[in-house]
């Protein structure tokens, strides 16, 4: 088995397990958590905002069972409606799960630097809803030039080619069309990309900056605690997220210096599965997990409905989460 062979076996074992993982872990988890959120007393920015994280992670996670069977079926993705729909909702949801996660960070940023700045709700809707009608719009490009999404199985997703939908052609390009096919991935990925990545990074500075300076804001134990369950969802998506910016950037250099090339395309295109195929069904799944690691209310809620299908052995777990959290917190 050669190495080609090798890193194809591991990308496929990786993909499975990352999406098994997803649809039978992450399911449920996000159905509670969203749950949890909807019917909550306190309708604050950070709720309103950790529901819609919630609800997108949970269509995330119920939408690998497509491609997890198409692994074994590899029929599934042959229908072009379903095809299409599964592409347009993969490019807008990896997109938007990003920009509310800097929506996020900004907010409580905000409020941390000064605890009397009150951002409407519909103002916050209003951008969300925006950027997410943006995303849709964007996401039909391909019906534009008359082209669709197709599957692609080296990043296991259905998705559009700039080459063959807009130049329609699979050759090489010529310098005006690949100056052009630069804008577009400028324009659609890099900026869409970076720019929320950014603020996500900005954000969390000045949040742990602030709360560490401002001793009254450090001791309210209810505004520390959001930061700090804030602040893991932001390092969670840098993390996770951070092969984006490998991509993106590495890309523009081999561009831009294509005589000083200090990365391989071999490896970018290595680095770009992981990117579309599993970098937003991890983020899914991670934030899940922070919420019901640092909600202690989320915790005895999750546990209480599992009593409801595990009966005992629910309720000893109860128990030692009511221990653990009124000792941890």
């Amino acid at each position: 088995m050669n190495y080609t062979e090798d890193l194809s076996s591991i990308h496929w074992l990786t993909h499975k397990t990352i999406f098994t993982l997803n649809f039978l872990l992450g399911t449920p988890l996000n159905t509670l958590c969203f749950i949890f959120f909807m019917w909550g007393d306190n309708e604050s920015n950070s709720r309103l905002i950790h529901r819609w994280i919630t609800l997108l992670d949970l269509i995330t996670c119920a939408a690998t069972i497509l491609p997890t069977i198409n692994s074994f079926n590899e029929t599934v993705f042959n229908s072009p409606i379903l095809c299409n729909i599964y592409g347009m909702f993969w490019n807008c949801a990896i997109r938007v799960a990003i920009f509310l996660i800097a929506v996020l960070s900004c907010t409580r940023a905000l409020v941390t630097v000064d605890p009397f700045i009150n951002v409407r709700k519909g103002v916050i809707t209003w951008i969300v809803g925006g950027y997410s009608l943006l995303q849709l719009i964007q996401a039909t490009i391909p019906f534009w030039f008359g082209g669709t999404y197709n599957y692609d199985e080296s990043i296991e997703t259905c998705t559009w080619n700039v080459r063959i939908v807009i130049f329609k052609t699979d050759g090489r390009l010529n310098n005006y069309q690949v100056k052009w096919a630069v804008a577009v991935f400028i324009l659609l990925v890099a900026v869409q990309f970076i720019v929320p990545i950014l603020v996500i990074l900005v954000s969390g500075i000045v949040s742990c900056v602030s709360l560490l300076r401002k001793p009254a804001v450090s001791q309210d134990s209810v505004h520390r605690s959001a930061v700090v369950t804030v602040s893991l969802l932001t390092c969670a998506c840098l993390c996770i997220n951070a092969p984006v910016l490998f991509v993106v950037c590495g890309s523009l250099y081999n561009y831009w210096f294509p005589e000083n090339r200090l990365i391989t395309n071999e490896l970018l295109a290595d680095v770009n599965v992981f990117v579309y195929g599993h970098s937003l069904a991890l983020n899914s799944i991670a934030n899940a997990i922070i919420y019901l690691v640092r909600i202690r209310k989320l915790r005895m809620f999750v546990l209480k409905k599992m009593s409801l299908f595990y009966g005992n052995v629910s309720q000893s777990l109860m128990a030692r989460f009511h221990t653990y959290s009124t000792v941890r917190t």
